[in-house]
């Protein structure tokens, strides 16, 4: 299945500075003295406490790979980081990379740009979700003033992060890593001390979209529903969330789902075309022709239209009309070889069934006019047969078919041709 690319534009920041300038061995000493101030019976009601512990653990996240983003020049690589203790060739996914080892973190290049990294020594194995939980904290312990406007820069700070990291474990198809960073992500724009700055609504539909790569369809369904509250992925959204219903088997929900798209944007054709399909597969051809000629109206060019059409009358038995809709689509685009094969392939069934009724026949002379009839029929399938050949001359259903066709059109010269197109197949 393609991968559906995430609606966001992958976020290139400045190289980020940390608070301070201070080592790894510098970061685990404070560590450990807000470890003690967090447990000190005064110091730990102080907002202030909670809040460096914050910025603490983003300049934590940030010691081994401050520097770092996804498509990095190498050379940019070396600038900042210096020269690697070593490089080597490995293979990730069936794909070659070059591994450049840092004291601390390994990372992967490839075509000359950073595509991934990994820390081999951390202070602190999610350092992250420990910066969210100690502004929440602060923020608990009512904050002064003078505090907010830090916490929430901070914030936006620790928003980047985390959607950084959402964004890297998506490109390394870490779906389950992904969907819990953009769920994080979500956290900290929903803070109410967030709420006068604009909300990313595109989150919504990138965390339902990840969940759905990671398979939890509960999940994508509820951040896909909230992305629609805010009317944000189009007529896409729907189709999405249709497809969530079906992977649970939720067959009324995918209908509603897809109806709700529709009636929002009946000018998507997208939509429509789910809608037909959705009704096509559950056997509505009625419902599904309804929305093919809305669909015909918005694509009147499109000749896979016709040709759904022409197989829903095929299916109800409607012979003229069904053979009208394919040659609309032949009409639309003259190389469509299932419209020209399924024409004549009308025209050919039609003609067995007019045999078997001649055949049931007892009068000589009737049954002889009945016999031409179907032999006319017969004859109307030959045109068809052969342009579908001629748009694909290597397709043996085709050659079969024709080769009954001039059998019992008592075609000899076209037959011998046939037959010797199919010795070659063989």
């Amino acid at each position: 299945m393609k991968r559906i690319a995430i609606i966001l534009v992958l976020i290139t920041f400045a190289f980020p500075v940390l608070s301070q300038t201070q080592t790894f061995e510098g970061l685990k000493r404070n560590l450990e003295r807000s470890d003690a101030a967090i447990e000190h019976q005064k110091r730990k009601m102080n907002p202030k406490t909670w809040y460096d512990r914050g910025v603490l653990f983003q300049d934590i996240f940030e010691v081994n790979t401050q520097f770092l983003r996804l498509g990095l020049p190498i050379q940019d690589l070396t600038l900042f980081m210096r020269s690697p203790l070593s490089i080597e060739t490995v293979e990730i996914k069936d794909e070659a990379r070059e591994l450049y080892k840092y004291p601390r973190v390994d990372v992967y290049v490839q075509d000359g740009a950073v595509v991934d990294w990994v820390e081999t020594e951390s202070i602190h194995p999610d350092p992250l979700n420990e910066a969210l939980k100690a502004f929440t904290k602060a923020i608990e312990l009512d904050a002064p003033e003078r505090y907010v406007k830090q916490i929430k820069e901070s914030l936006t700070r620790l928003n980047n992060q985390m959607l950084n990291k959402a964004i890297l474990a998506y490109q390394e198809e870490d779906y389950d890593e992904s969907f819990e960073f953009f769920k994080r992500t979500l956290k900290v724009n929903e803070k109410p001390i967030m709420s006068d700055l604009p909300l990313d609504t595109a989150l919504y539909f990138n965390t339902g979209l990840v969940a759905s790569f990671a398979k939890k369809h509960e999940e994508a369904i509820k951040y896909y529903q909230k992305a629609a509250e805010y009317d944000f992925g189009g007529g896409n959204l729907y189709v999405l969330l249709k497809d969530q219903y079906v992977a649970l088997n939720d067959s009324a929900s995918a209908e509603k789902a897809l109806q709700e798209g529709f009636q929002k944007f009946p000018d998507d054709n997208a939509i429509v075309i789910e809608l037909i399909n959705y009704y096509i597969t559950s056997g509505k051809s009625k419902d599904a022709l309804n929305y093919l000629a809305i669909a015909k109206d918005l694509e009147p060019s499109n000749a896979s239209l016709y040709f759904a059409e022409g197989f829903l009358f095929e299916r109800m038995e409607d012979f003229e009309k069904a053979l009208a809709s394919y040659l609309q689509a032949v009409d639309a685009n003259p190389e469509y070889f299932d419209a020209l094969y399924n024409a004549g392939a009308l025209y050919y069934n039609q003609a067995v069934k007019e045999f078997e009724k001649a055949n049931d026949i007892m009068d000589n002379r009737q049954y002889g006019i009945a016999r031409d009839a179907a032999m006319k029929t017969l004859a109307k399938a030959v045109p068809y047969m052969e342009r579908a050949h001629e748009v694909n001359p290597t397709e043996k259903t085709t050659l079969e078919t024709l080769k009954t066709l001039y059998y019992r059109l008592q075609m000899t010269d076209k037959l011998e041709e046939i037959e010797e197109k199919l010795s070659k197949l063989e």
